[in-house]
C-alpha cells in the first residue's frame, strides 16, 4: 500500500499529533506531507514552525500564547521541539547531530511549483537556527508520553480563532475609545475649571483695581477740599486784617474824644 498518497479520511479533517511541552505549551505535528500541507494552510499567527535544516523531516509547530513571539520561546520548549523534528526525520534521526531551523508560521512561503508539504521563506532574516542538536532520549521520552492523535478540522479551528480574535480586537477598540472619551472629557473639564479660575481671579483683580481707584479718587477729593479751605482762609484773612486795624484806630479816637470832653466839663 502506498501510504504516501494517503489523504485524511474525512473531508476537511486532518490527523495531527498533539504534544505538550514541559512549559505547558501545545505542539502540533503532521503525520505525513499531506497533513503538513494542511498545517501550512491553517496554522495560526502565534505558531512557530520547526524543521531539520536541509533535510526532510516532520513539520512541527509550537503554539505560543497570544502576544508572544519567536524570541519568547522558553528554552525547554525550544529543545523539545528540536528533539521532535530530529527524531521524525529519516536522515536526521541517523545523524549524531543536525541543525534545526525555526521561523514564524507567517514567514512560510508556498509556491505552486513546490511539492506537497514543501515550503520556502518570505524572509531568510526571520529564520533562526539551533546548531548541533543531538538526540536526548530522556527529553524525547518525556514529550512522547504527552502525544495525542485527534482528528481536527484545521480550517474551522482557524476560523474560530480568527473570529475570537476579531471580537477581542473589537472589544479592545471599544474599551480604548471609551477610555479616550473619558480622558478627553476630563481634560475638557479641567480646562474649563482652569478657565473659570482665571476668570474668577481676573474679576477680583478688576474689583480690587476699581476699589483702589475709588479710594484714590476719594482721597483726592478730600485733599482738594482741604486745600481750597486753606486758600479761602488765606484769602479772607488778608482782607479782615486791615479792617480790624481800622476798627482799632477808630476806637482809640473815640476814647480820646471822650477824655477831652470830660476835661471841659
Amino acid at each position: 500500500k502506498n501510504t504516501s498518497a494517503r489523504r485524511p479520511s474525512l473531508p476537511g479533517h486532518t490527523m495531527v499529533f498533539f504534544f505538550s511541552t514541559s512549559d505547558g505549551l501545545t505542539v502540533y505535528m503532521g503525520r505525513d506531507k499531506f497533513e503538513n500541507e494542511e498545517l501550512i494552510k491553517h496554522m495560526w499567527p502565534e505558531d512557530v514552525w520547526f524543521h531539520v535544516d536541509d533535510l526532510s523531516s516532520a513539520h512541527v509547530y509550537l503554539r505560543l500564547p497570544l502576544g508572544k513571539g519567536i524570541d519568547d520561546i522558553p528554552e525547554t520548549a525550544l529543545a523539545e521541539c528540536c528533539q521532535l523534528v530530529k527524531a521524525n526525520s529519516i536522515e536526521g534521526s541517523k545523524r549524531s547531530s543536525v541543525r534545526i531551523v525555526y521561523t514564524p508560521w507567517q514567514n512560510l512561503k508556498k509556491v505552486d511549483r513546490h511539492d506537497v508539504g514543501t515550503v520556502t521563506f518570505h524572509k531568510m532574516s526571520k529564520c533562526k537556527y539551533v546548531k548541533n542538536v543531538s538526540k536526548d532520549r530522556e527529553m524525547l521520552r518525556r514529550i512522547n508520553k504527552t502525544k495525542e492523535e485527534p482528528t481536527i478540522d484545521l480550517a474551522k479551528a482557524k476560523a474560530r480563532r480568527d473570529e475570537e480574535e476579531r471580537l477581542r480586537l473589537k472589544a479592545e477598540h471599544k474599551a480604548a475609545a471609551k477610555e479616550r472619551a473619558r480622558t478627553e472629557k476630563e481634560e475638557r473639564e479641567a480646562a474649563k475649571r482652569e478657565a473659570d479660575d482665571r476668570a474668577y481671579k481676573s474679576l477680583f483683580k478688576d474689583h480690587d483695581r476699581g476699589a483702589a481707584a475709588a479710594a484714590a479718587s476719594s482721597r483726592g477729593k478730600r485733599g482738594g477740599a482741604a486745600a481750597a479751605a486753606a486758600a479761602d482762609d488765606d484769602f479772607f484773612g488778608d482782607e479782615d486784617a486791615p479792617a480790624a486795624a481800622a476798627a482799632g484806630d477808630d476806637s482809640d479816637d473815640e476814647e480820646a474824644a471822650a477824655a477831652a470832653l470830660a476835661g471841659l466839663m
